[in-house]
């Protein structure tokens, strides 16, 4: 089987469909099937994977720091190169230039054409175009793309709720994401070696955001609930991972509210093994966000021991039961604040907690690269029956 997974996202960008896209066909190219990855390139960095990528030419995105995109059509060199490839089958991540290029290319080799919906992509279109009418037409084209595919996908049970509001009748079919981090014990080596690299004491409970530094992420109710611990006297080190277009604002933020001694800005981290220790460190992940469907940080958390908080009700909570696995909090500063105290207080429900989630919420790659296999020879077989009917 040769697979074709076509995205607008992959290192050295580091969000969560870029994540997933890696290990889809890290997984997905072995026991005799290739998997290839299509991607807008970018400059300077090398694309050295065991599975083969093909990139096209591209440019930044003024509005979305680090982000790239392209008219791969217009790269010849590419083009040609990528038509000679055969495919089984095409798996479309998004719905923008290199999805659109897997749908043209499923269409034109007559394969079966999957599309997986990872990003609330009205609040982004709100967010960044300011225009109610501008992000109703883009979400009747989002709508369109995912009409045209043989198959949709969704990341959890919650985001086909998503799917819904935008006018999608059809049926959805859930992979759920995964983790890369495996699970391991949180030795003192490892712990000196985080506490060694960011400055922070051996004592001292540490907090962790990993993800976009942008506004949908929620990352103001993490400042604005550490302000008021921080004013309750209580001792604490923050630490977030990741960049994006808003972390100029959050460390004004940081400096405005008193806390540039407890909070340190480490920027993109790509060496998993040292993100899987950050998380080792941390007592506890701080995710607030209303904006992702089913996110990878809450599993590679859980994959250390390392329990999550969430707002209560969000789609990325689903799964997690209060003060079992994960704490839930209201929306608000207060309501974040009062839980970050009460894992202060208590150290030994918040490892409790955690090692509740490596049991519940850790999941491997390997199982759902393989499941999605699975749906690829299904769809495939039965593609080819169809057409072979309707010929």
């Amino acid at each position: 089987m040769i697979i074709g997974q076509f995205t607008d996202s992959f290192p050295p960008i580091a969000d969560g469909v870029a994540r997933v896209v890696q290990n889809y066909a890290l997984w997905q190219h072995k026991d005799g099937d290739t998997c290839y990855v299509i991607t807008p390139g970018v400059p300077g960095y090398s694309y050295e994977y065991p599975f083969p990528v093909l990139t096209y030419h591209s440019f930044s995105i003024p509005f979305k720091k680090n982000y790239r995109t392209g008219i791969p059509q217009f790269d010849r060199q590419f083009y040609n190169e990528l038509k000679k490839v055969k495919f089984d089958i095409i798996h479309s991540h998004s719905p923008f230039p290199a999805g659109e290029l897997g749908r043209k290319i499923a269409y034109d080799q007559g394969i079966p054409f999957v599309a997986t919906l990872h990003s609330k992509f009205k609040d982004d279109f709100k967010q960044y175009l300011k225009s109610d009418i501008i992000t109703d037409l883009l979400i009747k084209r989002v709508l369109y793309f995912f009409n045209q595919a043989d198959d949709v996908w969704t990341v959890s049970e919650s985001a086909v709720e998503i799917l819904r509001e935008y006018g999608y009748k059809k049926s959805v079919f859930v992979v759920n994401n995964a983790c890369d981090i495996v699970p391991k014990p949180k030795t003192k080596e490892i712990l000196d070696e985080i506490n060694k690299r960011f400055g922070f004491p051996e004592d001292v409970p540490v907090f962790v955001y990993v993800g976009q530094h942008i506004w949908q992420k929620n990352i103001k109710l993490i400042l604005d609930g550490l302000k008021l611990v921080h004013e309750k006297n209580y001792d604490f080190r923050m630490l977030f991972v990741g960049d994006g277009d808003k972390r100029q604002e959050a460390e004004q933020i940081t400096e405005e509210y008193q806390l540039t001694d407890k909070v340190t800005f480490a920027g993109i981290i790509q060496d998993r093994d040292l993100i899987g220790n950050i998380y080792a460190r941390g007592t506890a992940l701080l995710f607030p966000s209303l904006y992702d469907m089913s996110s990878l940080v809450v599993k590679e958390a859980a994959a250390m021991g390392c329990p999550a908080v969430l707002v209560k009700g969000s789609t990325t909570s689903l799964g997690v039961k209060d003060m079992q696995n994960g704490f839930l909090v209201e929306n608000t500063p207060e309501s974040m604040c009062e839980v970050i105290i009460k894992i202060i207080e208590n150290p030994e429900l918040a490892r409790t907690v955690g090692e509740n989630a490596t049991k519940t919420l850790y999941r491997s790659w390997e199982d759902s690269a393989n499941m999605a296999k699975e749906r690829y020879r299904y769809l495939i077989n039965r593609f080819s029956r169809t057409y072979s009917y309707g010929s």
